[in-house]
This record gives structure tokens, C-alpha cells and sequence, in this order.
């Protein structure tokens, strides 16, 4: 299944960072078609591996796999861990 989702609740996004950063925080987004509101939570139960996201006042796309919020949540948490030594 691959879906183009829309910023929810009157958000909207400068870049794609800040789009991965609220979609790991589970925030919700907007599939395009219907409406209605999806977050990262859901994208495993409905097997989704990749996703569009427009923004900017959707002028741009960007395109987001699976694998990469996957990664960017483990090294998020890899930098919480007590042990490493933060500059």
C-alpha cells in the first residue's frame, strides 16, 4: 500500500526532518484521499513501507520509507541511553 499523507490539525512543514521527527512522536497525519488520520503507529498493521508527505503549504513532496524512521528511532534512542556522553 502506498499512501500520500497531509499534514493534521493545521500543521504544516519547512523540511523533511521535522516531517520524520513528528512522525516519530506518533503525531497524526492526514491519508489525502480520505482524510483521515493516520500515524506511525498504524503504518505496520496496514504494511505500509513507504509514504509521500506534502508540505510547505503542499508545494513539495517528500518521499519517507519505513526503514528510515525505523533507523532514525534507534539512533534517537541509541543517544538517550544513560552511558553516552553527551557534548
Amino acid at each position: 500500500m502506498y499512501l500520500t499523507l497531509l499534514p493534521a490539525y493545521g500543521r504544516d512543514y519547512k523540511s523533511k526532518k521535522a516531517i520524520i521527527e513528528d512522525l516519530n512522536n506518533n503525531r497524526d497525519f492526514l491519508e489525502s484521499t480520505s482524510l483521515k488520520a493516520i500515524n506511525k503507529q498504524q503504518f505496520k498493521e496496514l504494511n505500509i513501507s513507504s509514504f509521500n508527505v506534502r508540505y510547505d503549504q503542499q508545494r513539495k513532496i517528500a518521499t519517507i520509507k519505513i526503514k528510515e524512521l525505523n533507523w532514525i528511532d534507534k539512533l534517537n534512542k541509541y543517544y538517550e541511553h544513560p552511558y553516552i556522553i553527551k557534548k
